[in-house]
Parts: C-alpha cells; sequence; structure tokens
C-alpha cells in the first residue's frame, strides 16, 4: 500500500533488488521499469524523472495497482460476466468484527466497478458509509484511507448474530441466480477453526456457479489448505516472497 501511495505522489520507489522477486511476488507492478530504476541507483546514475515518467507510473498505476483494478483482475479470474444480470454476493467471514484492508478495499473496488446495485454486502463497516469517525487511530489496518467511500449507500447492512445466519441470508439471496458469484473474503479470520471454514465454503460453493475465495493472511497457507480451497472455487492469496 504504502508503494502505491508513492507512485499516486508522483514519485518513483527505489525498491532494491527488485529483479530478484518470484514472478508472482508484486504481481501487477510495472517490474521491468522498477528493475532499470534500480539498476541506475546502483551504478550511481539516477536521473531526475520528468513529468512524462510519472504520467506514465501513474497511469500504470491507475490500471493496475488500484482497488478498482483488482476487483475488476478477480471478477476476471473468477469467470464473472460483468455483461449479464448477475451480482455479486460479498461475505466477509469475519463478520466485519474486524475489518481487513484487503477485504474492505476489494469490497470498495467492486462496488466502484460494478455500482452498489449489483454487489451485495451482508455487512458494512460504519466507517466506509460515513465520515464521522471518532478517531483514525482505531482503523489502522481496517482501510482507513476508505472512510466514507460508501457513502450513498442506504445505511448499514443488517447485523447478524451469528456466521450461520448471514450464510443463510446468502443462501436466500442466490436462490435460482446461476449467474451470480459469492466472493467469500477474510477467510483468515477462520485459520484457527479450519473444519468450520471449510464446512461454511463447502455449503456456499453448491449454492452457485462460481466463488472467489480471498485469503488475506499474513503467512502463506499449508499446502493442504490451499488444495481445499481450491476445490471449492477460485482461491486469491497475498504474494509471498520466499
Amino acid at each position: 500500500m504504502r508503494t502505491i501511495e508513492i507512485m499516486f505522489s508522483d514519485c518513483i520507489p527505489i525498491i532494491p533488488q527488485i529483479e530478484k522477486l518470484p514472478d508472482l511476488a508484486m504481481f501487477g507492478y510495472p517490474k521491468t521499469f522498477l528493475g532499470e530504476v534500480w539498476k541506475l541507483v546502483q551504478a550511481g546514475d539516477l536521473p531526475v524523472p520528468d513529468q512524462e515518467d510519472h504520467a506514465w507510473l501513474r497511469g500504470w498505476a491507475q490500471s493496475h495497482l488500484t482497488c478498482e483494478a483488482q476487483a475488476k483482475f478477480l471478477l476476471a479470474e473468477s469467470g464473472f460476466d460483468i455483461e449479464s444480470s448477475g451480482r455479486v454476493h460479498f461475505l466477509d467471514l469475519g463478520r466485519m468484527l474486524q475489518p481487513h484492508y484487503v477485504s474492505m478495499g476489494l469490497l470498495v473496488g467492486l462496488k466502484r466497478f460494478l455500482g452498489s446495485k449489483r454487489v451485495r454486502s451482508m455487512h458494512l463497516p460504519s466507517y466506509l458509509t460515513s465520515r464521522e469517525v471518532a478517531s483514525l487511530d482505531s482503523l489502522y489496518g481496517r482501510g482507513f484511507g476508505y472512510v466514507g467511500e460508501l457513502s450513498q449507500e442506504l445505511g448499514v447492512n443488517e447485523l447478524f448474530n451469528s456466521l450461520e445466519a448471514l450464510i443463510q441470508e446468502v443462501q436466500k439471496q442466490t436462490l435460482n441466480k446461476s449467474d451470480d458469484l459469492i466472493v467469500i473474503a477474510n477467510t483468515e479470520s477462520l485459520d484457527a477453526e479450519k473444519d468450520m471454514r471449510q464446512q461454511h465454503i463447502s455449503v456456499l460453493s453448491k449454492l452457485v456457479k462460481r466463488i472467489a475465495i480471498v485469503y488475506s493472511g499474513d503467512h502463506p497457507l499449508a499446502l493442504n489448505e490451499t488444495n481445499l480451497l481450491s476445490a471449492q472455487g477460485t482461491l486469491f492469496v497475498r504474494e509471498f516472497s520466499p
């Protein structure tokens, strides 16, 4: 996130040894360009970037690294037909009790791209729908940059007492809607209850043809967990260097 902020501040990030990163690390970044910048730094011959350089990098970030760009990527990889009448049902397994910036950024991106009428979230944290926040400090790691982003929403969705009740609501919403997509985010919130997570995702995977599973935990998934989740839908994980 900080690297993206640098790009949108009309600056060029210097990332040491970027040429050694695996292909899927910093996915979506202009690594060839940033690799050339790092070579110039090593040679002690870094020129002053001009307006054209900054405009190009900002354009790249706009097209590849915003929350809307990430949402487009998820929809395309999941096989969702944006021209259809299908809707996206966004489900945060943490029930928004501990919102995560990856989950919230994806939700905002989906709503920006498809519009609020085609994206139904089972929850909306109050800070996404209002700019009246007592303290931004309490929102660190929760996507504080999106405060008030969904202010056009008609209030906060109904609160559910349990994850089971929330899933039952998804079942009602997706009944006989084969073109719909279910996005299951914040799956890391059930890392301590893997069997329960697998059970819930298994139920959801039977509702529609397409399921997107987003794992944004701080540690890579074990191979058996990766295989289990991948068998249920299209799995998206955070990128990790070896």
